[in-house]
Formats: C-alpha cells, sequence, structure tokens
C-alpha cells in the first residue's frame, strides 16, 4: 500500500475531461489505477487537491464483476 507521502504523480486517465477519469498514480516509473475499496470523500479530497482542484463534484466506486 501506498502512503499519500509516497505519491507524488496522481492522474486522472480515460475521462471525458480532465475533471473526469480513473485515479492513476506513478509508482516506480508505472502508472497503476488505484483500487476503490474504502476509497472515500477525504480520499476523493485528496486526489482532487493533488491535481489541483479546489473541491469534489462527485465520484463513483466501480461494482464487482
Amino acid at each position: 500500500m501506498l502512503a499519500v507521502d509516497d505519491v507524488t504523480n496522481v492522474r486522472l486517465a480515460d475521462g471525458r475531461s480532465v475533471y473526469d477519469g480513473r485515479v492513476e498514480v506513478l509508482h516506480n516509473g508505472v502508472w497503476g489505477t488505484v483500487c476503490d475499496d474504502r476509497f472515500d470523500d477525504r480520499s476523493c479530497t485528496v486526489v482532487c487537491r493533488q491535481l489541483g482542484y479546489r473541491s469534489v463534484i462527485s465520484y463513483c466506486q466501480s461494482q464487482p464483476i
């Protein structure tokens, strides 16, 4: 598990705009998707701030396959 201090590069991928997409982090030179287990409003707020956004409008979690 990565701590917030370990993550310096965060992006939204495959979204319809720069404000939308799947959260990915760069770790050891490889982009990977963030697991949404226990991903909540607080997690979303941290990611949005890392991306330079002031607040969260909405978020959704993936559904189990």
